[in-house]
């Protein structure tokens, strides 16, 4: 049995959408300094939260391309190896930008959690489309059952007649033809009649 669209809310959906091209364009500064900076790889979208989350170790597996740094035994932290690498011009101001995120409200609360659904094409952030459909989807309502099949097809039958009796009604009494119809009980066990006083007046 086909679905039918009933509605979208696209309210919804569009504050989705905004949401997320807000995460896209507070994010983008950052991917745009990380340009500037030279030596460090091309950054691609799996990078996106291990870039903003965690700067520092990020930079540190990325410039020693994830090699373990110890001495001895011991095993150094992502912070001492980042302090004894040798860092490209623009490096401390950028991871020092991205470290001040966490006291950013607006970063924390909203953008954060947001940069999984962005992707990064030629250095620009965009909504990523497949979660764009998603979103869409989940606010899209359908008529699939086959109770809603049955009744939208009464319906449709029911139209014409309904039409067919508004345009008998006397001008003055257009708003009348809910008084036409009468009902007893409840539930499905409403019987519906015919005011016949109201079809003299009606029409």
């Amino acid at each position: 049995m086909d679905r039918i669209l009933a509605y979208k809310n696209t309210e919804s959906i569009n504050n989705w959408v905004h949401r997320i091209k807000e995460t896209a364009n507070f994010a983008q500064p950052f991917i745009d300094k990380y340009k500037t900076v030279p030596t460090l790889p091309e950054l691609e979208t799996e990078d996106l939260n291990n870039l903003f989350m965690n700067p520092r170790q990020f930079f540190v597996l990325k410039l020693t391309e994830g090699e373990v740094l110890q001495i001895g035994k011991l095993k150094m932290s992502s912070e001492k190896v980042f302090d004894f690498l040798e860092r490209p011009s623009g490096l401390d101001e950028l991871v020092s930008s991205l470290e001040a995120l966490k006291n950013d409200r607006n970063f924390i609360g909203v953008y954060a959690a947001n940069l999984e659904y962005v992707d990064l094409e030629n250095g620009v952030l965009i909504p990523r489309q497949t979660f764009l459909n998603e979103i869409d989807e989940l606010y899209s309502y359908y008529i699939d059952t086959e109770n809603q099949h049955s009744a939208l097809e009464l319906i449709n039958q029911i139209k014409p007649n309904l039409q067919a009796l508004v345009s008998l009604l006397k001008a003055e009494k257009m708003d009348s033809l809910d008084t036409i119809f009468t009902g007893t009980g409840s539930g499905k066990n409403r019987i519906y009649g015919t005011n016949l006083r109201a079809v003299l007046n009606s029409f």
